[in-house]
Order: C-alpha cells, then sequence, then structure tokens
C-alpha cells in the first residue's frame, strides 16, 4: 500500500494537525478550566467547614451563658403543657368513655378511672410534652448578625442553619430533660400520696 493516495495523505495532514500546538493548547486551557473549578469547589467545601465550625462553637459558647435561664423556662413550658395536656385529655377521654359502676372485689381507683380517662391523659401530655419541645426547638434562637458581618453568603446561609438548628435542639434537649424530672418528681409525690 503506497502513501501517495489522496486519502492517505489527508489522513497524514489531520493526525498533524491533531497533535500540532494548537490543538494541544487548547486542551491544556480546558483541563486548567477543570481545574479551575476543582479549587473553586474545594474553596466552596472549605468555606461549609468552616461554617459549620464556628456556628457549632458559637452555640456551645451562648447556651453555656444562657442554660440556667433557658433549663428553668423550658422545664417549665414543658412541664405546664404536658400536665395540662394531661388533664385535658383525662377530660375528654371521662365524657366519651366514663368510669365503670364499682362492682364487687373491685380496687377504689376502679370506680373513678375509666380506660378513656387513661388514654385521654397519656394521649393528652404526651401532645403537650411534645408540641412544647418542638415549639421550643423552632423558636431556636437569633442568629448573631455581628458575627457574619464581611462573610460570604455561602458561609452566613450554613452559619445560620446550622446555629438555628443546633441551638433549638440543645434547649429542646435540656428542657425535655427538666420536665423528666420534675415529672418524675410529681409522680413519686403522687405515689407517696396514696
Amino acid at each position: 500500500m503506497k502513501i501517495n493516495s489522496k486519502f492517505h495523505i489527508s489522513v497524514l495532514i489531520v493526525v498533524a494537525m491533531i497533535f500540532s500546538v494548537p490543538f494541544v493548547s487548547v486542551a491544556q486551557q480546558n483541563s486548567s478550566r477543570g481545574g479551575a473549578e476543582v479549587a473553586a469547589a474545594e474553596d466552596a467545601q472549605a468555606i461549609v467547614l468552616e461554617a459549620k465550625a464556628a456556628a457549632e462553637r458559637d452555640v456551645n459558647n451562648d447556651f453555656n451563658v444562657s442554660l440556667f435561664q433557658w433549663s428553668i423556662c423550658g422545664t417549665a413550658v414543658v412541664t405546664l403543657s404536658g400536665m395540662g395536656g394531661a388533664l385535658l385529655g383525662c377530660v375528654v377521654g371521662e365524657a366519651l368513655n366514663p368510669p365503670p359502676q364499682p362492682s364487687e372485689g373491685a380496687g377504689p381507683i376502679c370506680a373513678v378511672v375509666s380506660t378513656g380517662m387513661i388514654y385521654g391523659c397519656l394521649g393528652g401530655w404526651g401532645t403537650g410534652f411534645m408540641g412544647s419541645l418542638y415549639g421550643i426547638y423552632k423558636l431556636g434562637g437569633r442568629v448573631p448578625s455581628e458575627r457574619l458581618i464581611g462573610k460570604s453568603p455561602e458561609y452566613i446561609e450554613v452559619y445560620a442553619k446550622i446555629y438555628k438548628r443546633k441551638i433549638g435542639l440543645d434547649r429542646a434537649a435540656t428542657a425535655a430533660v427538666g420536665s423528666v424530672m420534675l415529672h418524675g418528681l410529681f409522680l413519686g409525690w403522687i405515689i407517696d400520696t396514696l
């Protein structure tokens, strides 16, 4: 096979053009653009990590300052709404399912308590307890704007989201622990008086 045919000569020219300097430089420019995109993605990831670390650090510092306040207020809100829900549930349960008439051999508590009252009481308590905890979580906290001055929009978005979620969880957890302890004391008092 000779190289003198027009087809073979045109193939050689195309191959030479493919490996020539301008095409190689275009390929290098495209690869450097990919490198710039990778660098931008790494910078964005670094911003997210920095914002996350700063938000968690600030929540811990801010929450330690207001721990006593949120322990008392949160405990009171959760306890009162849990007990109020239990009382309301007990009244509704009694209206829907009145207690049975006392019978021979039934204990004194069977004469005044129906299953509707028990289910209503437990359902109302759970609704009040969990509803108030959810409210405290959603209340979250105000993101301190002085800490965000001069930061990028991505940083502010990540910082605010993490700050609100973390401080809401911390406040709700503190209120729940305090409320459970107060409910335990109240239940112990009730058992002791029976």
